[in-house]
């Protein structure tokens, strides 16, 4: 599928343009990150009754050459996993959120192929060139850890890939054509996860 064309967005779009030329999403980044949160609860749920659940998989003699080192993530609860997957869920919010109020604070556009009047490279974005979705990422890691299913981490992963395709990559072409060598100087030094 083509996400990052000028014309869309997966279809979802509304009718005004995008800085770019392209359509503004109708459905923004922290939106796909709650259609995950709920995909991941249903697989939790559903991953016994389908016979995949993380102990049902890890009976399968293919599975036990991983045992070792999945029964980290997957161990039955613990309060020390559950206080990690916490900890760490905090920890993706604030960088999340740090970054917005950031772009708040230097005055320009958090929503997507808006126009931006500042290429903001400080604080989180120092580290990582998208720290929201960052952010966004992390807690949706944390929340399949706590679930201890390996088919809930099925959501982080299609998420992350999503979002680069159908918004990264084409708020990256956008920010190159607005900052043009800057962008790429920071492009050099800041890569685009860690």
């Amino acid at each position: 599928f083509d996400c990052i064309s000028s014309s869309m967005v997966l279809n979802f779009t509304d009718r005004s343009p995008a800085y770019d030329g392209g359509r503004k999403p109708f459905v923004y980044p922290p939106i796909w990150f709650l259609v995950a949160e709920g995909c991941m609860y249903g697989l939790y749920r559903l991953a016994p009754v389908w016979g995949w659940s993380t102990a049902q998989l890890m009976q399968k003699p293919a599975m036990q050459l991983l045992k070792p080192g999945l029964s980290l993530l997957t161990a039955p609860y613990s309060r020390f996993r559950l206080g990690v997957c916490a900890i760490t869920g905090v920890a993706g919010f604030a960088i999340a959120f740090s970054a917005k109020n950031l772009f708040r604070r230097k005055g320009t556009e958090v929503k997507p192929f808006e126009k931006v009047t500042k290429l903001v490279t400080d604080g989180p974005f120092q580290y990582t060139r998208n720290p929201m979705y960052l952010g966004l990422l992390t807690v949706l890691a944390a929340t399949a850890t706590a679930y201890g299913e390996l088919l809930c981490y099925v959501g982080p992963l299609a998420f992350g890939l999503f979002i680069t395709q159908c918004y990264i990559k084409r708020e990256e072409a956008m920010l190159r054509k607005t900052f043009g060598s800057d962008y790429d100087a920071y492009c050099a030094r800041v890569s685009r996860w860690l």
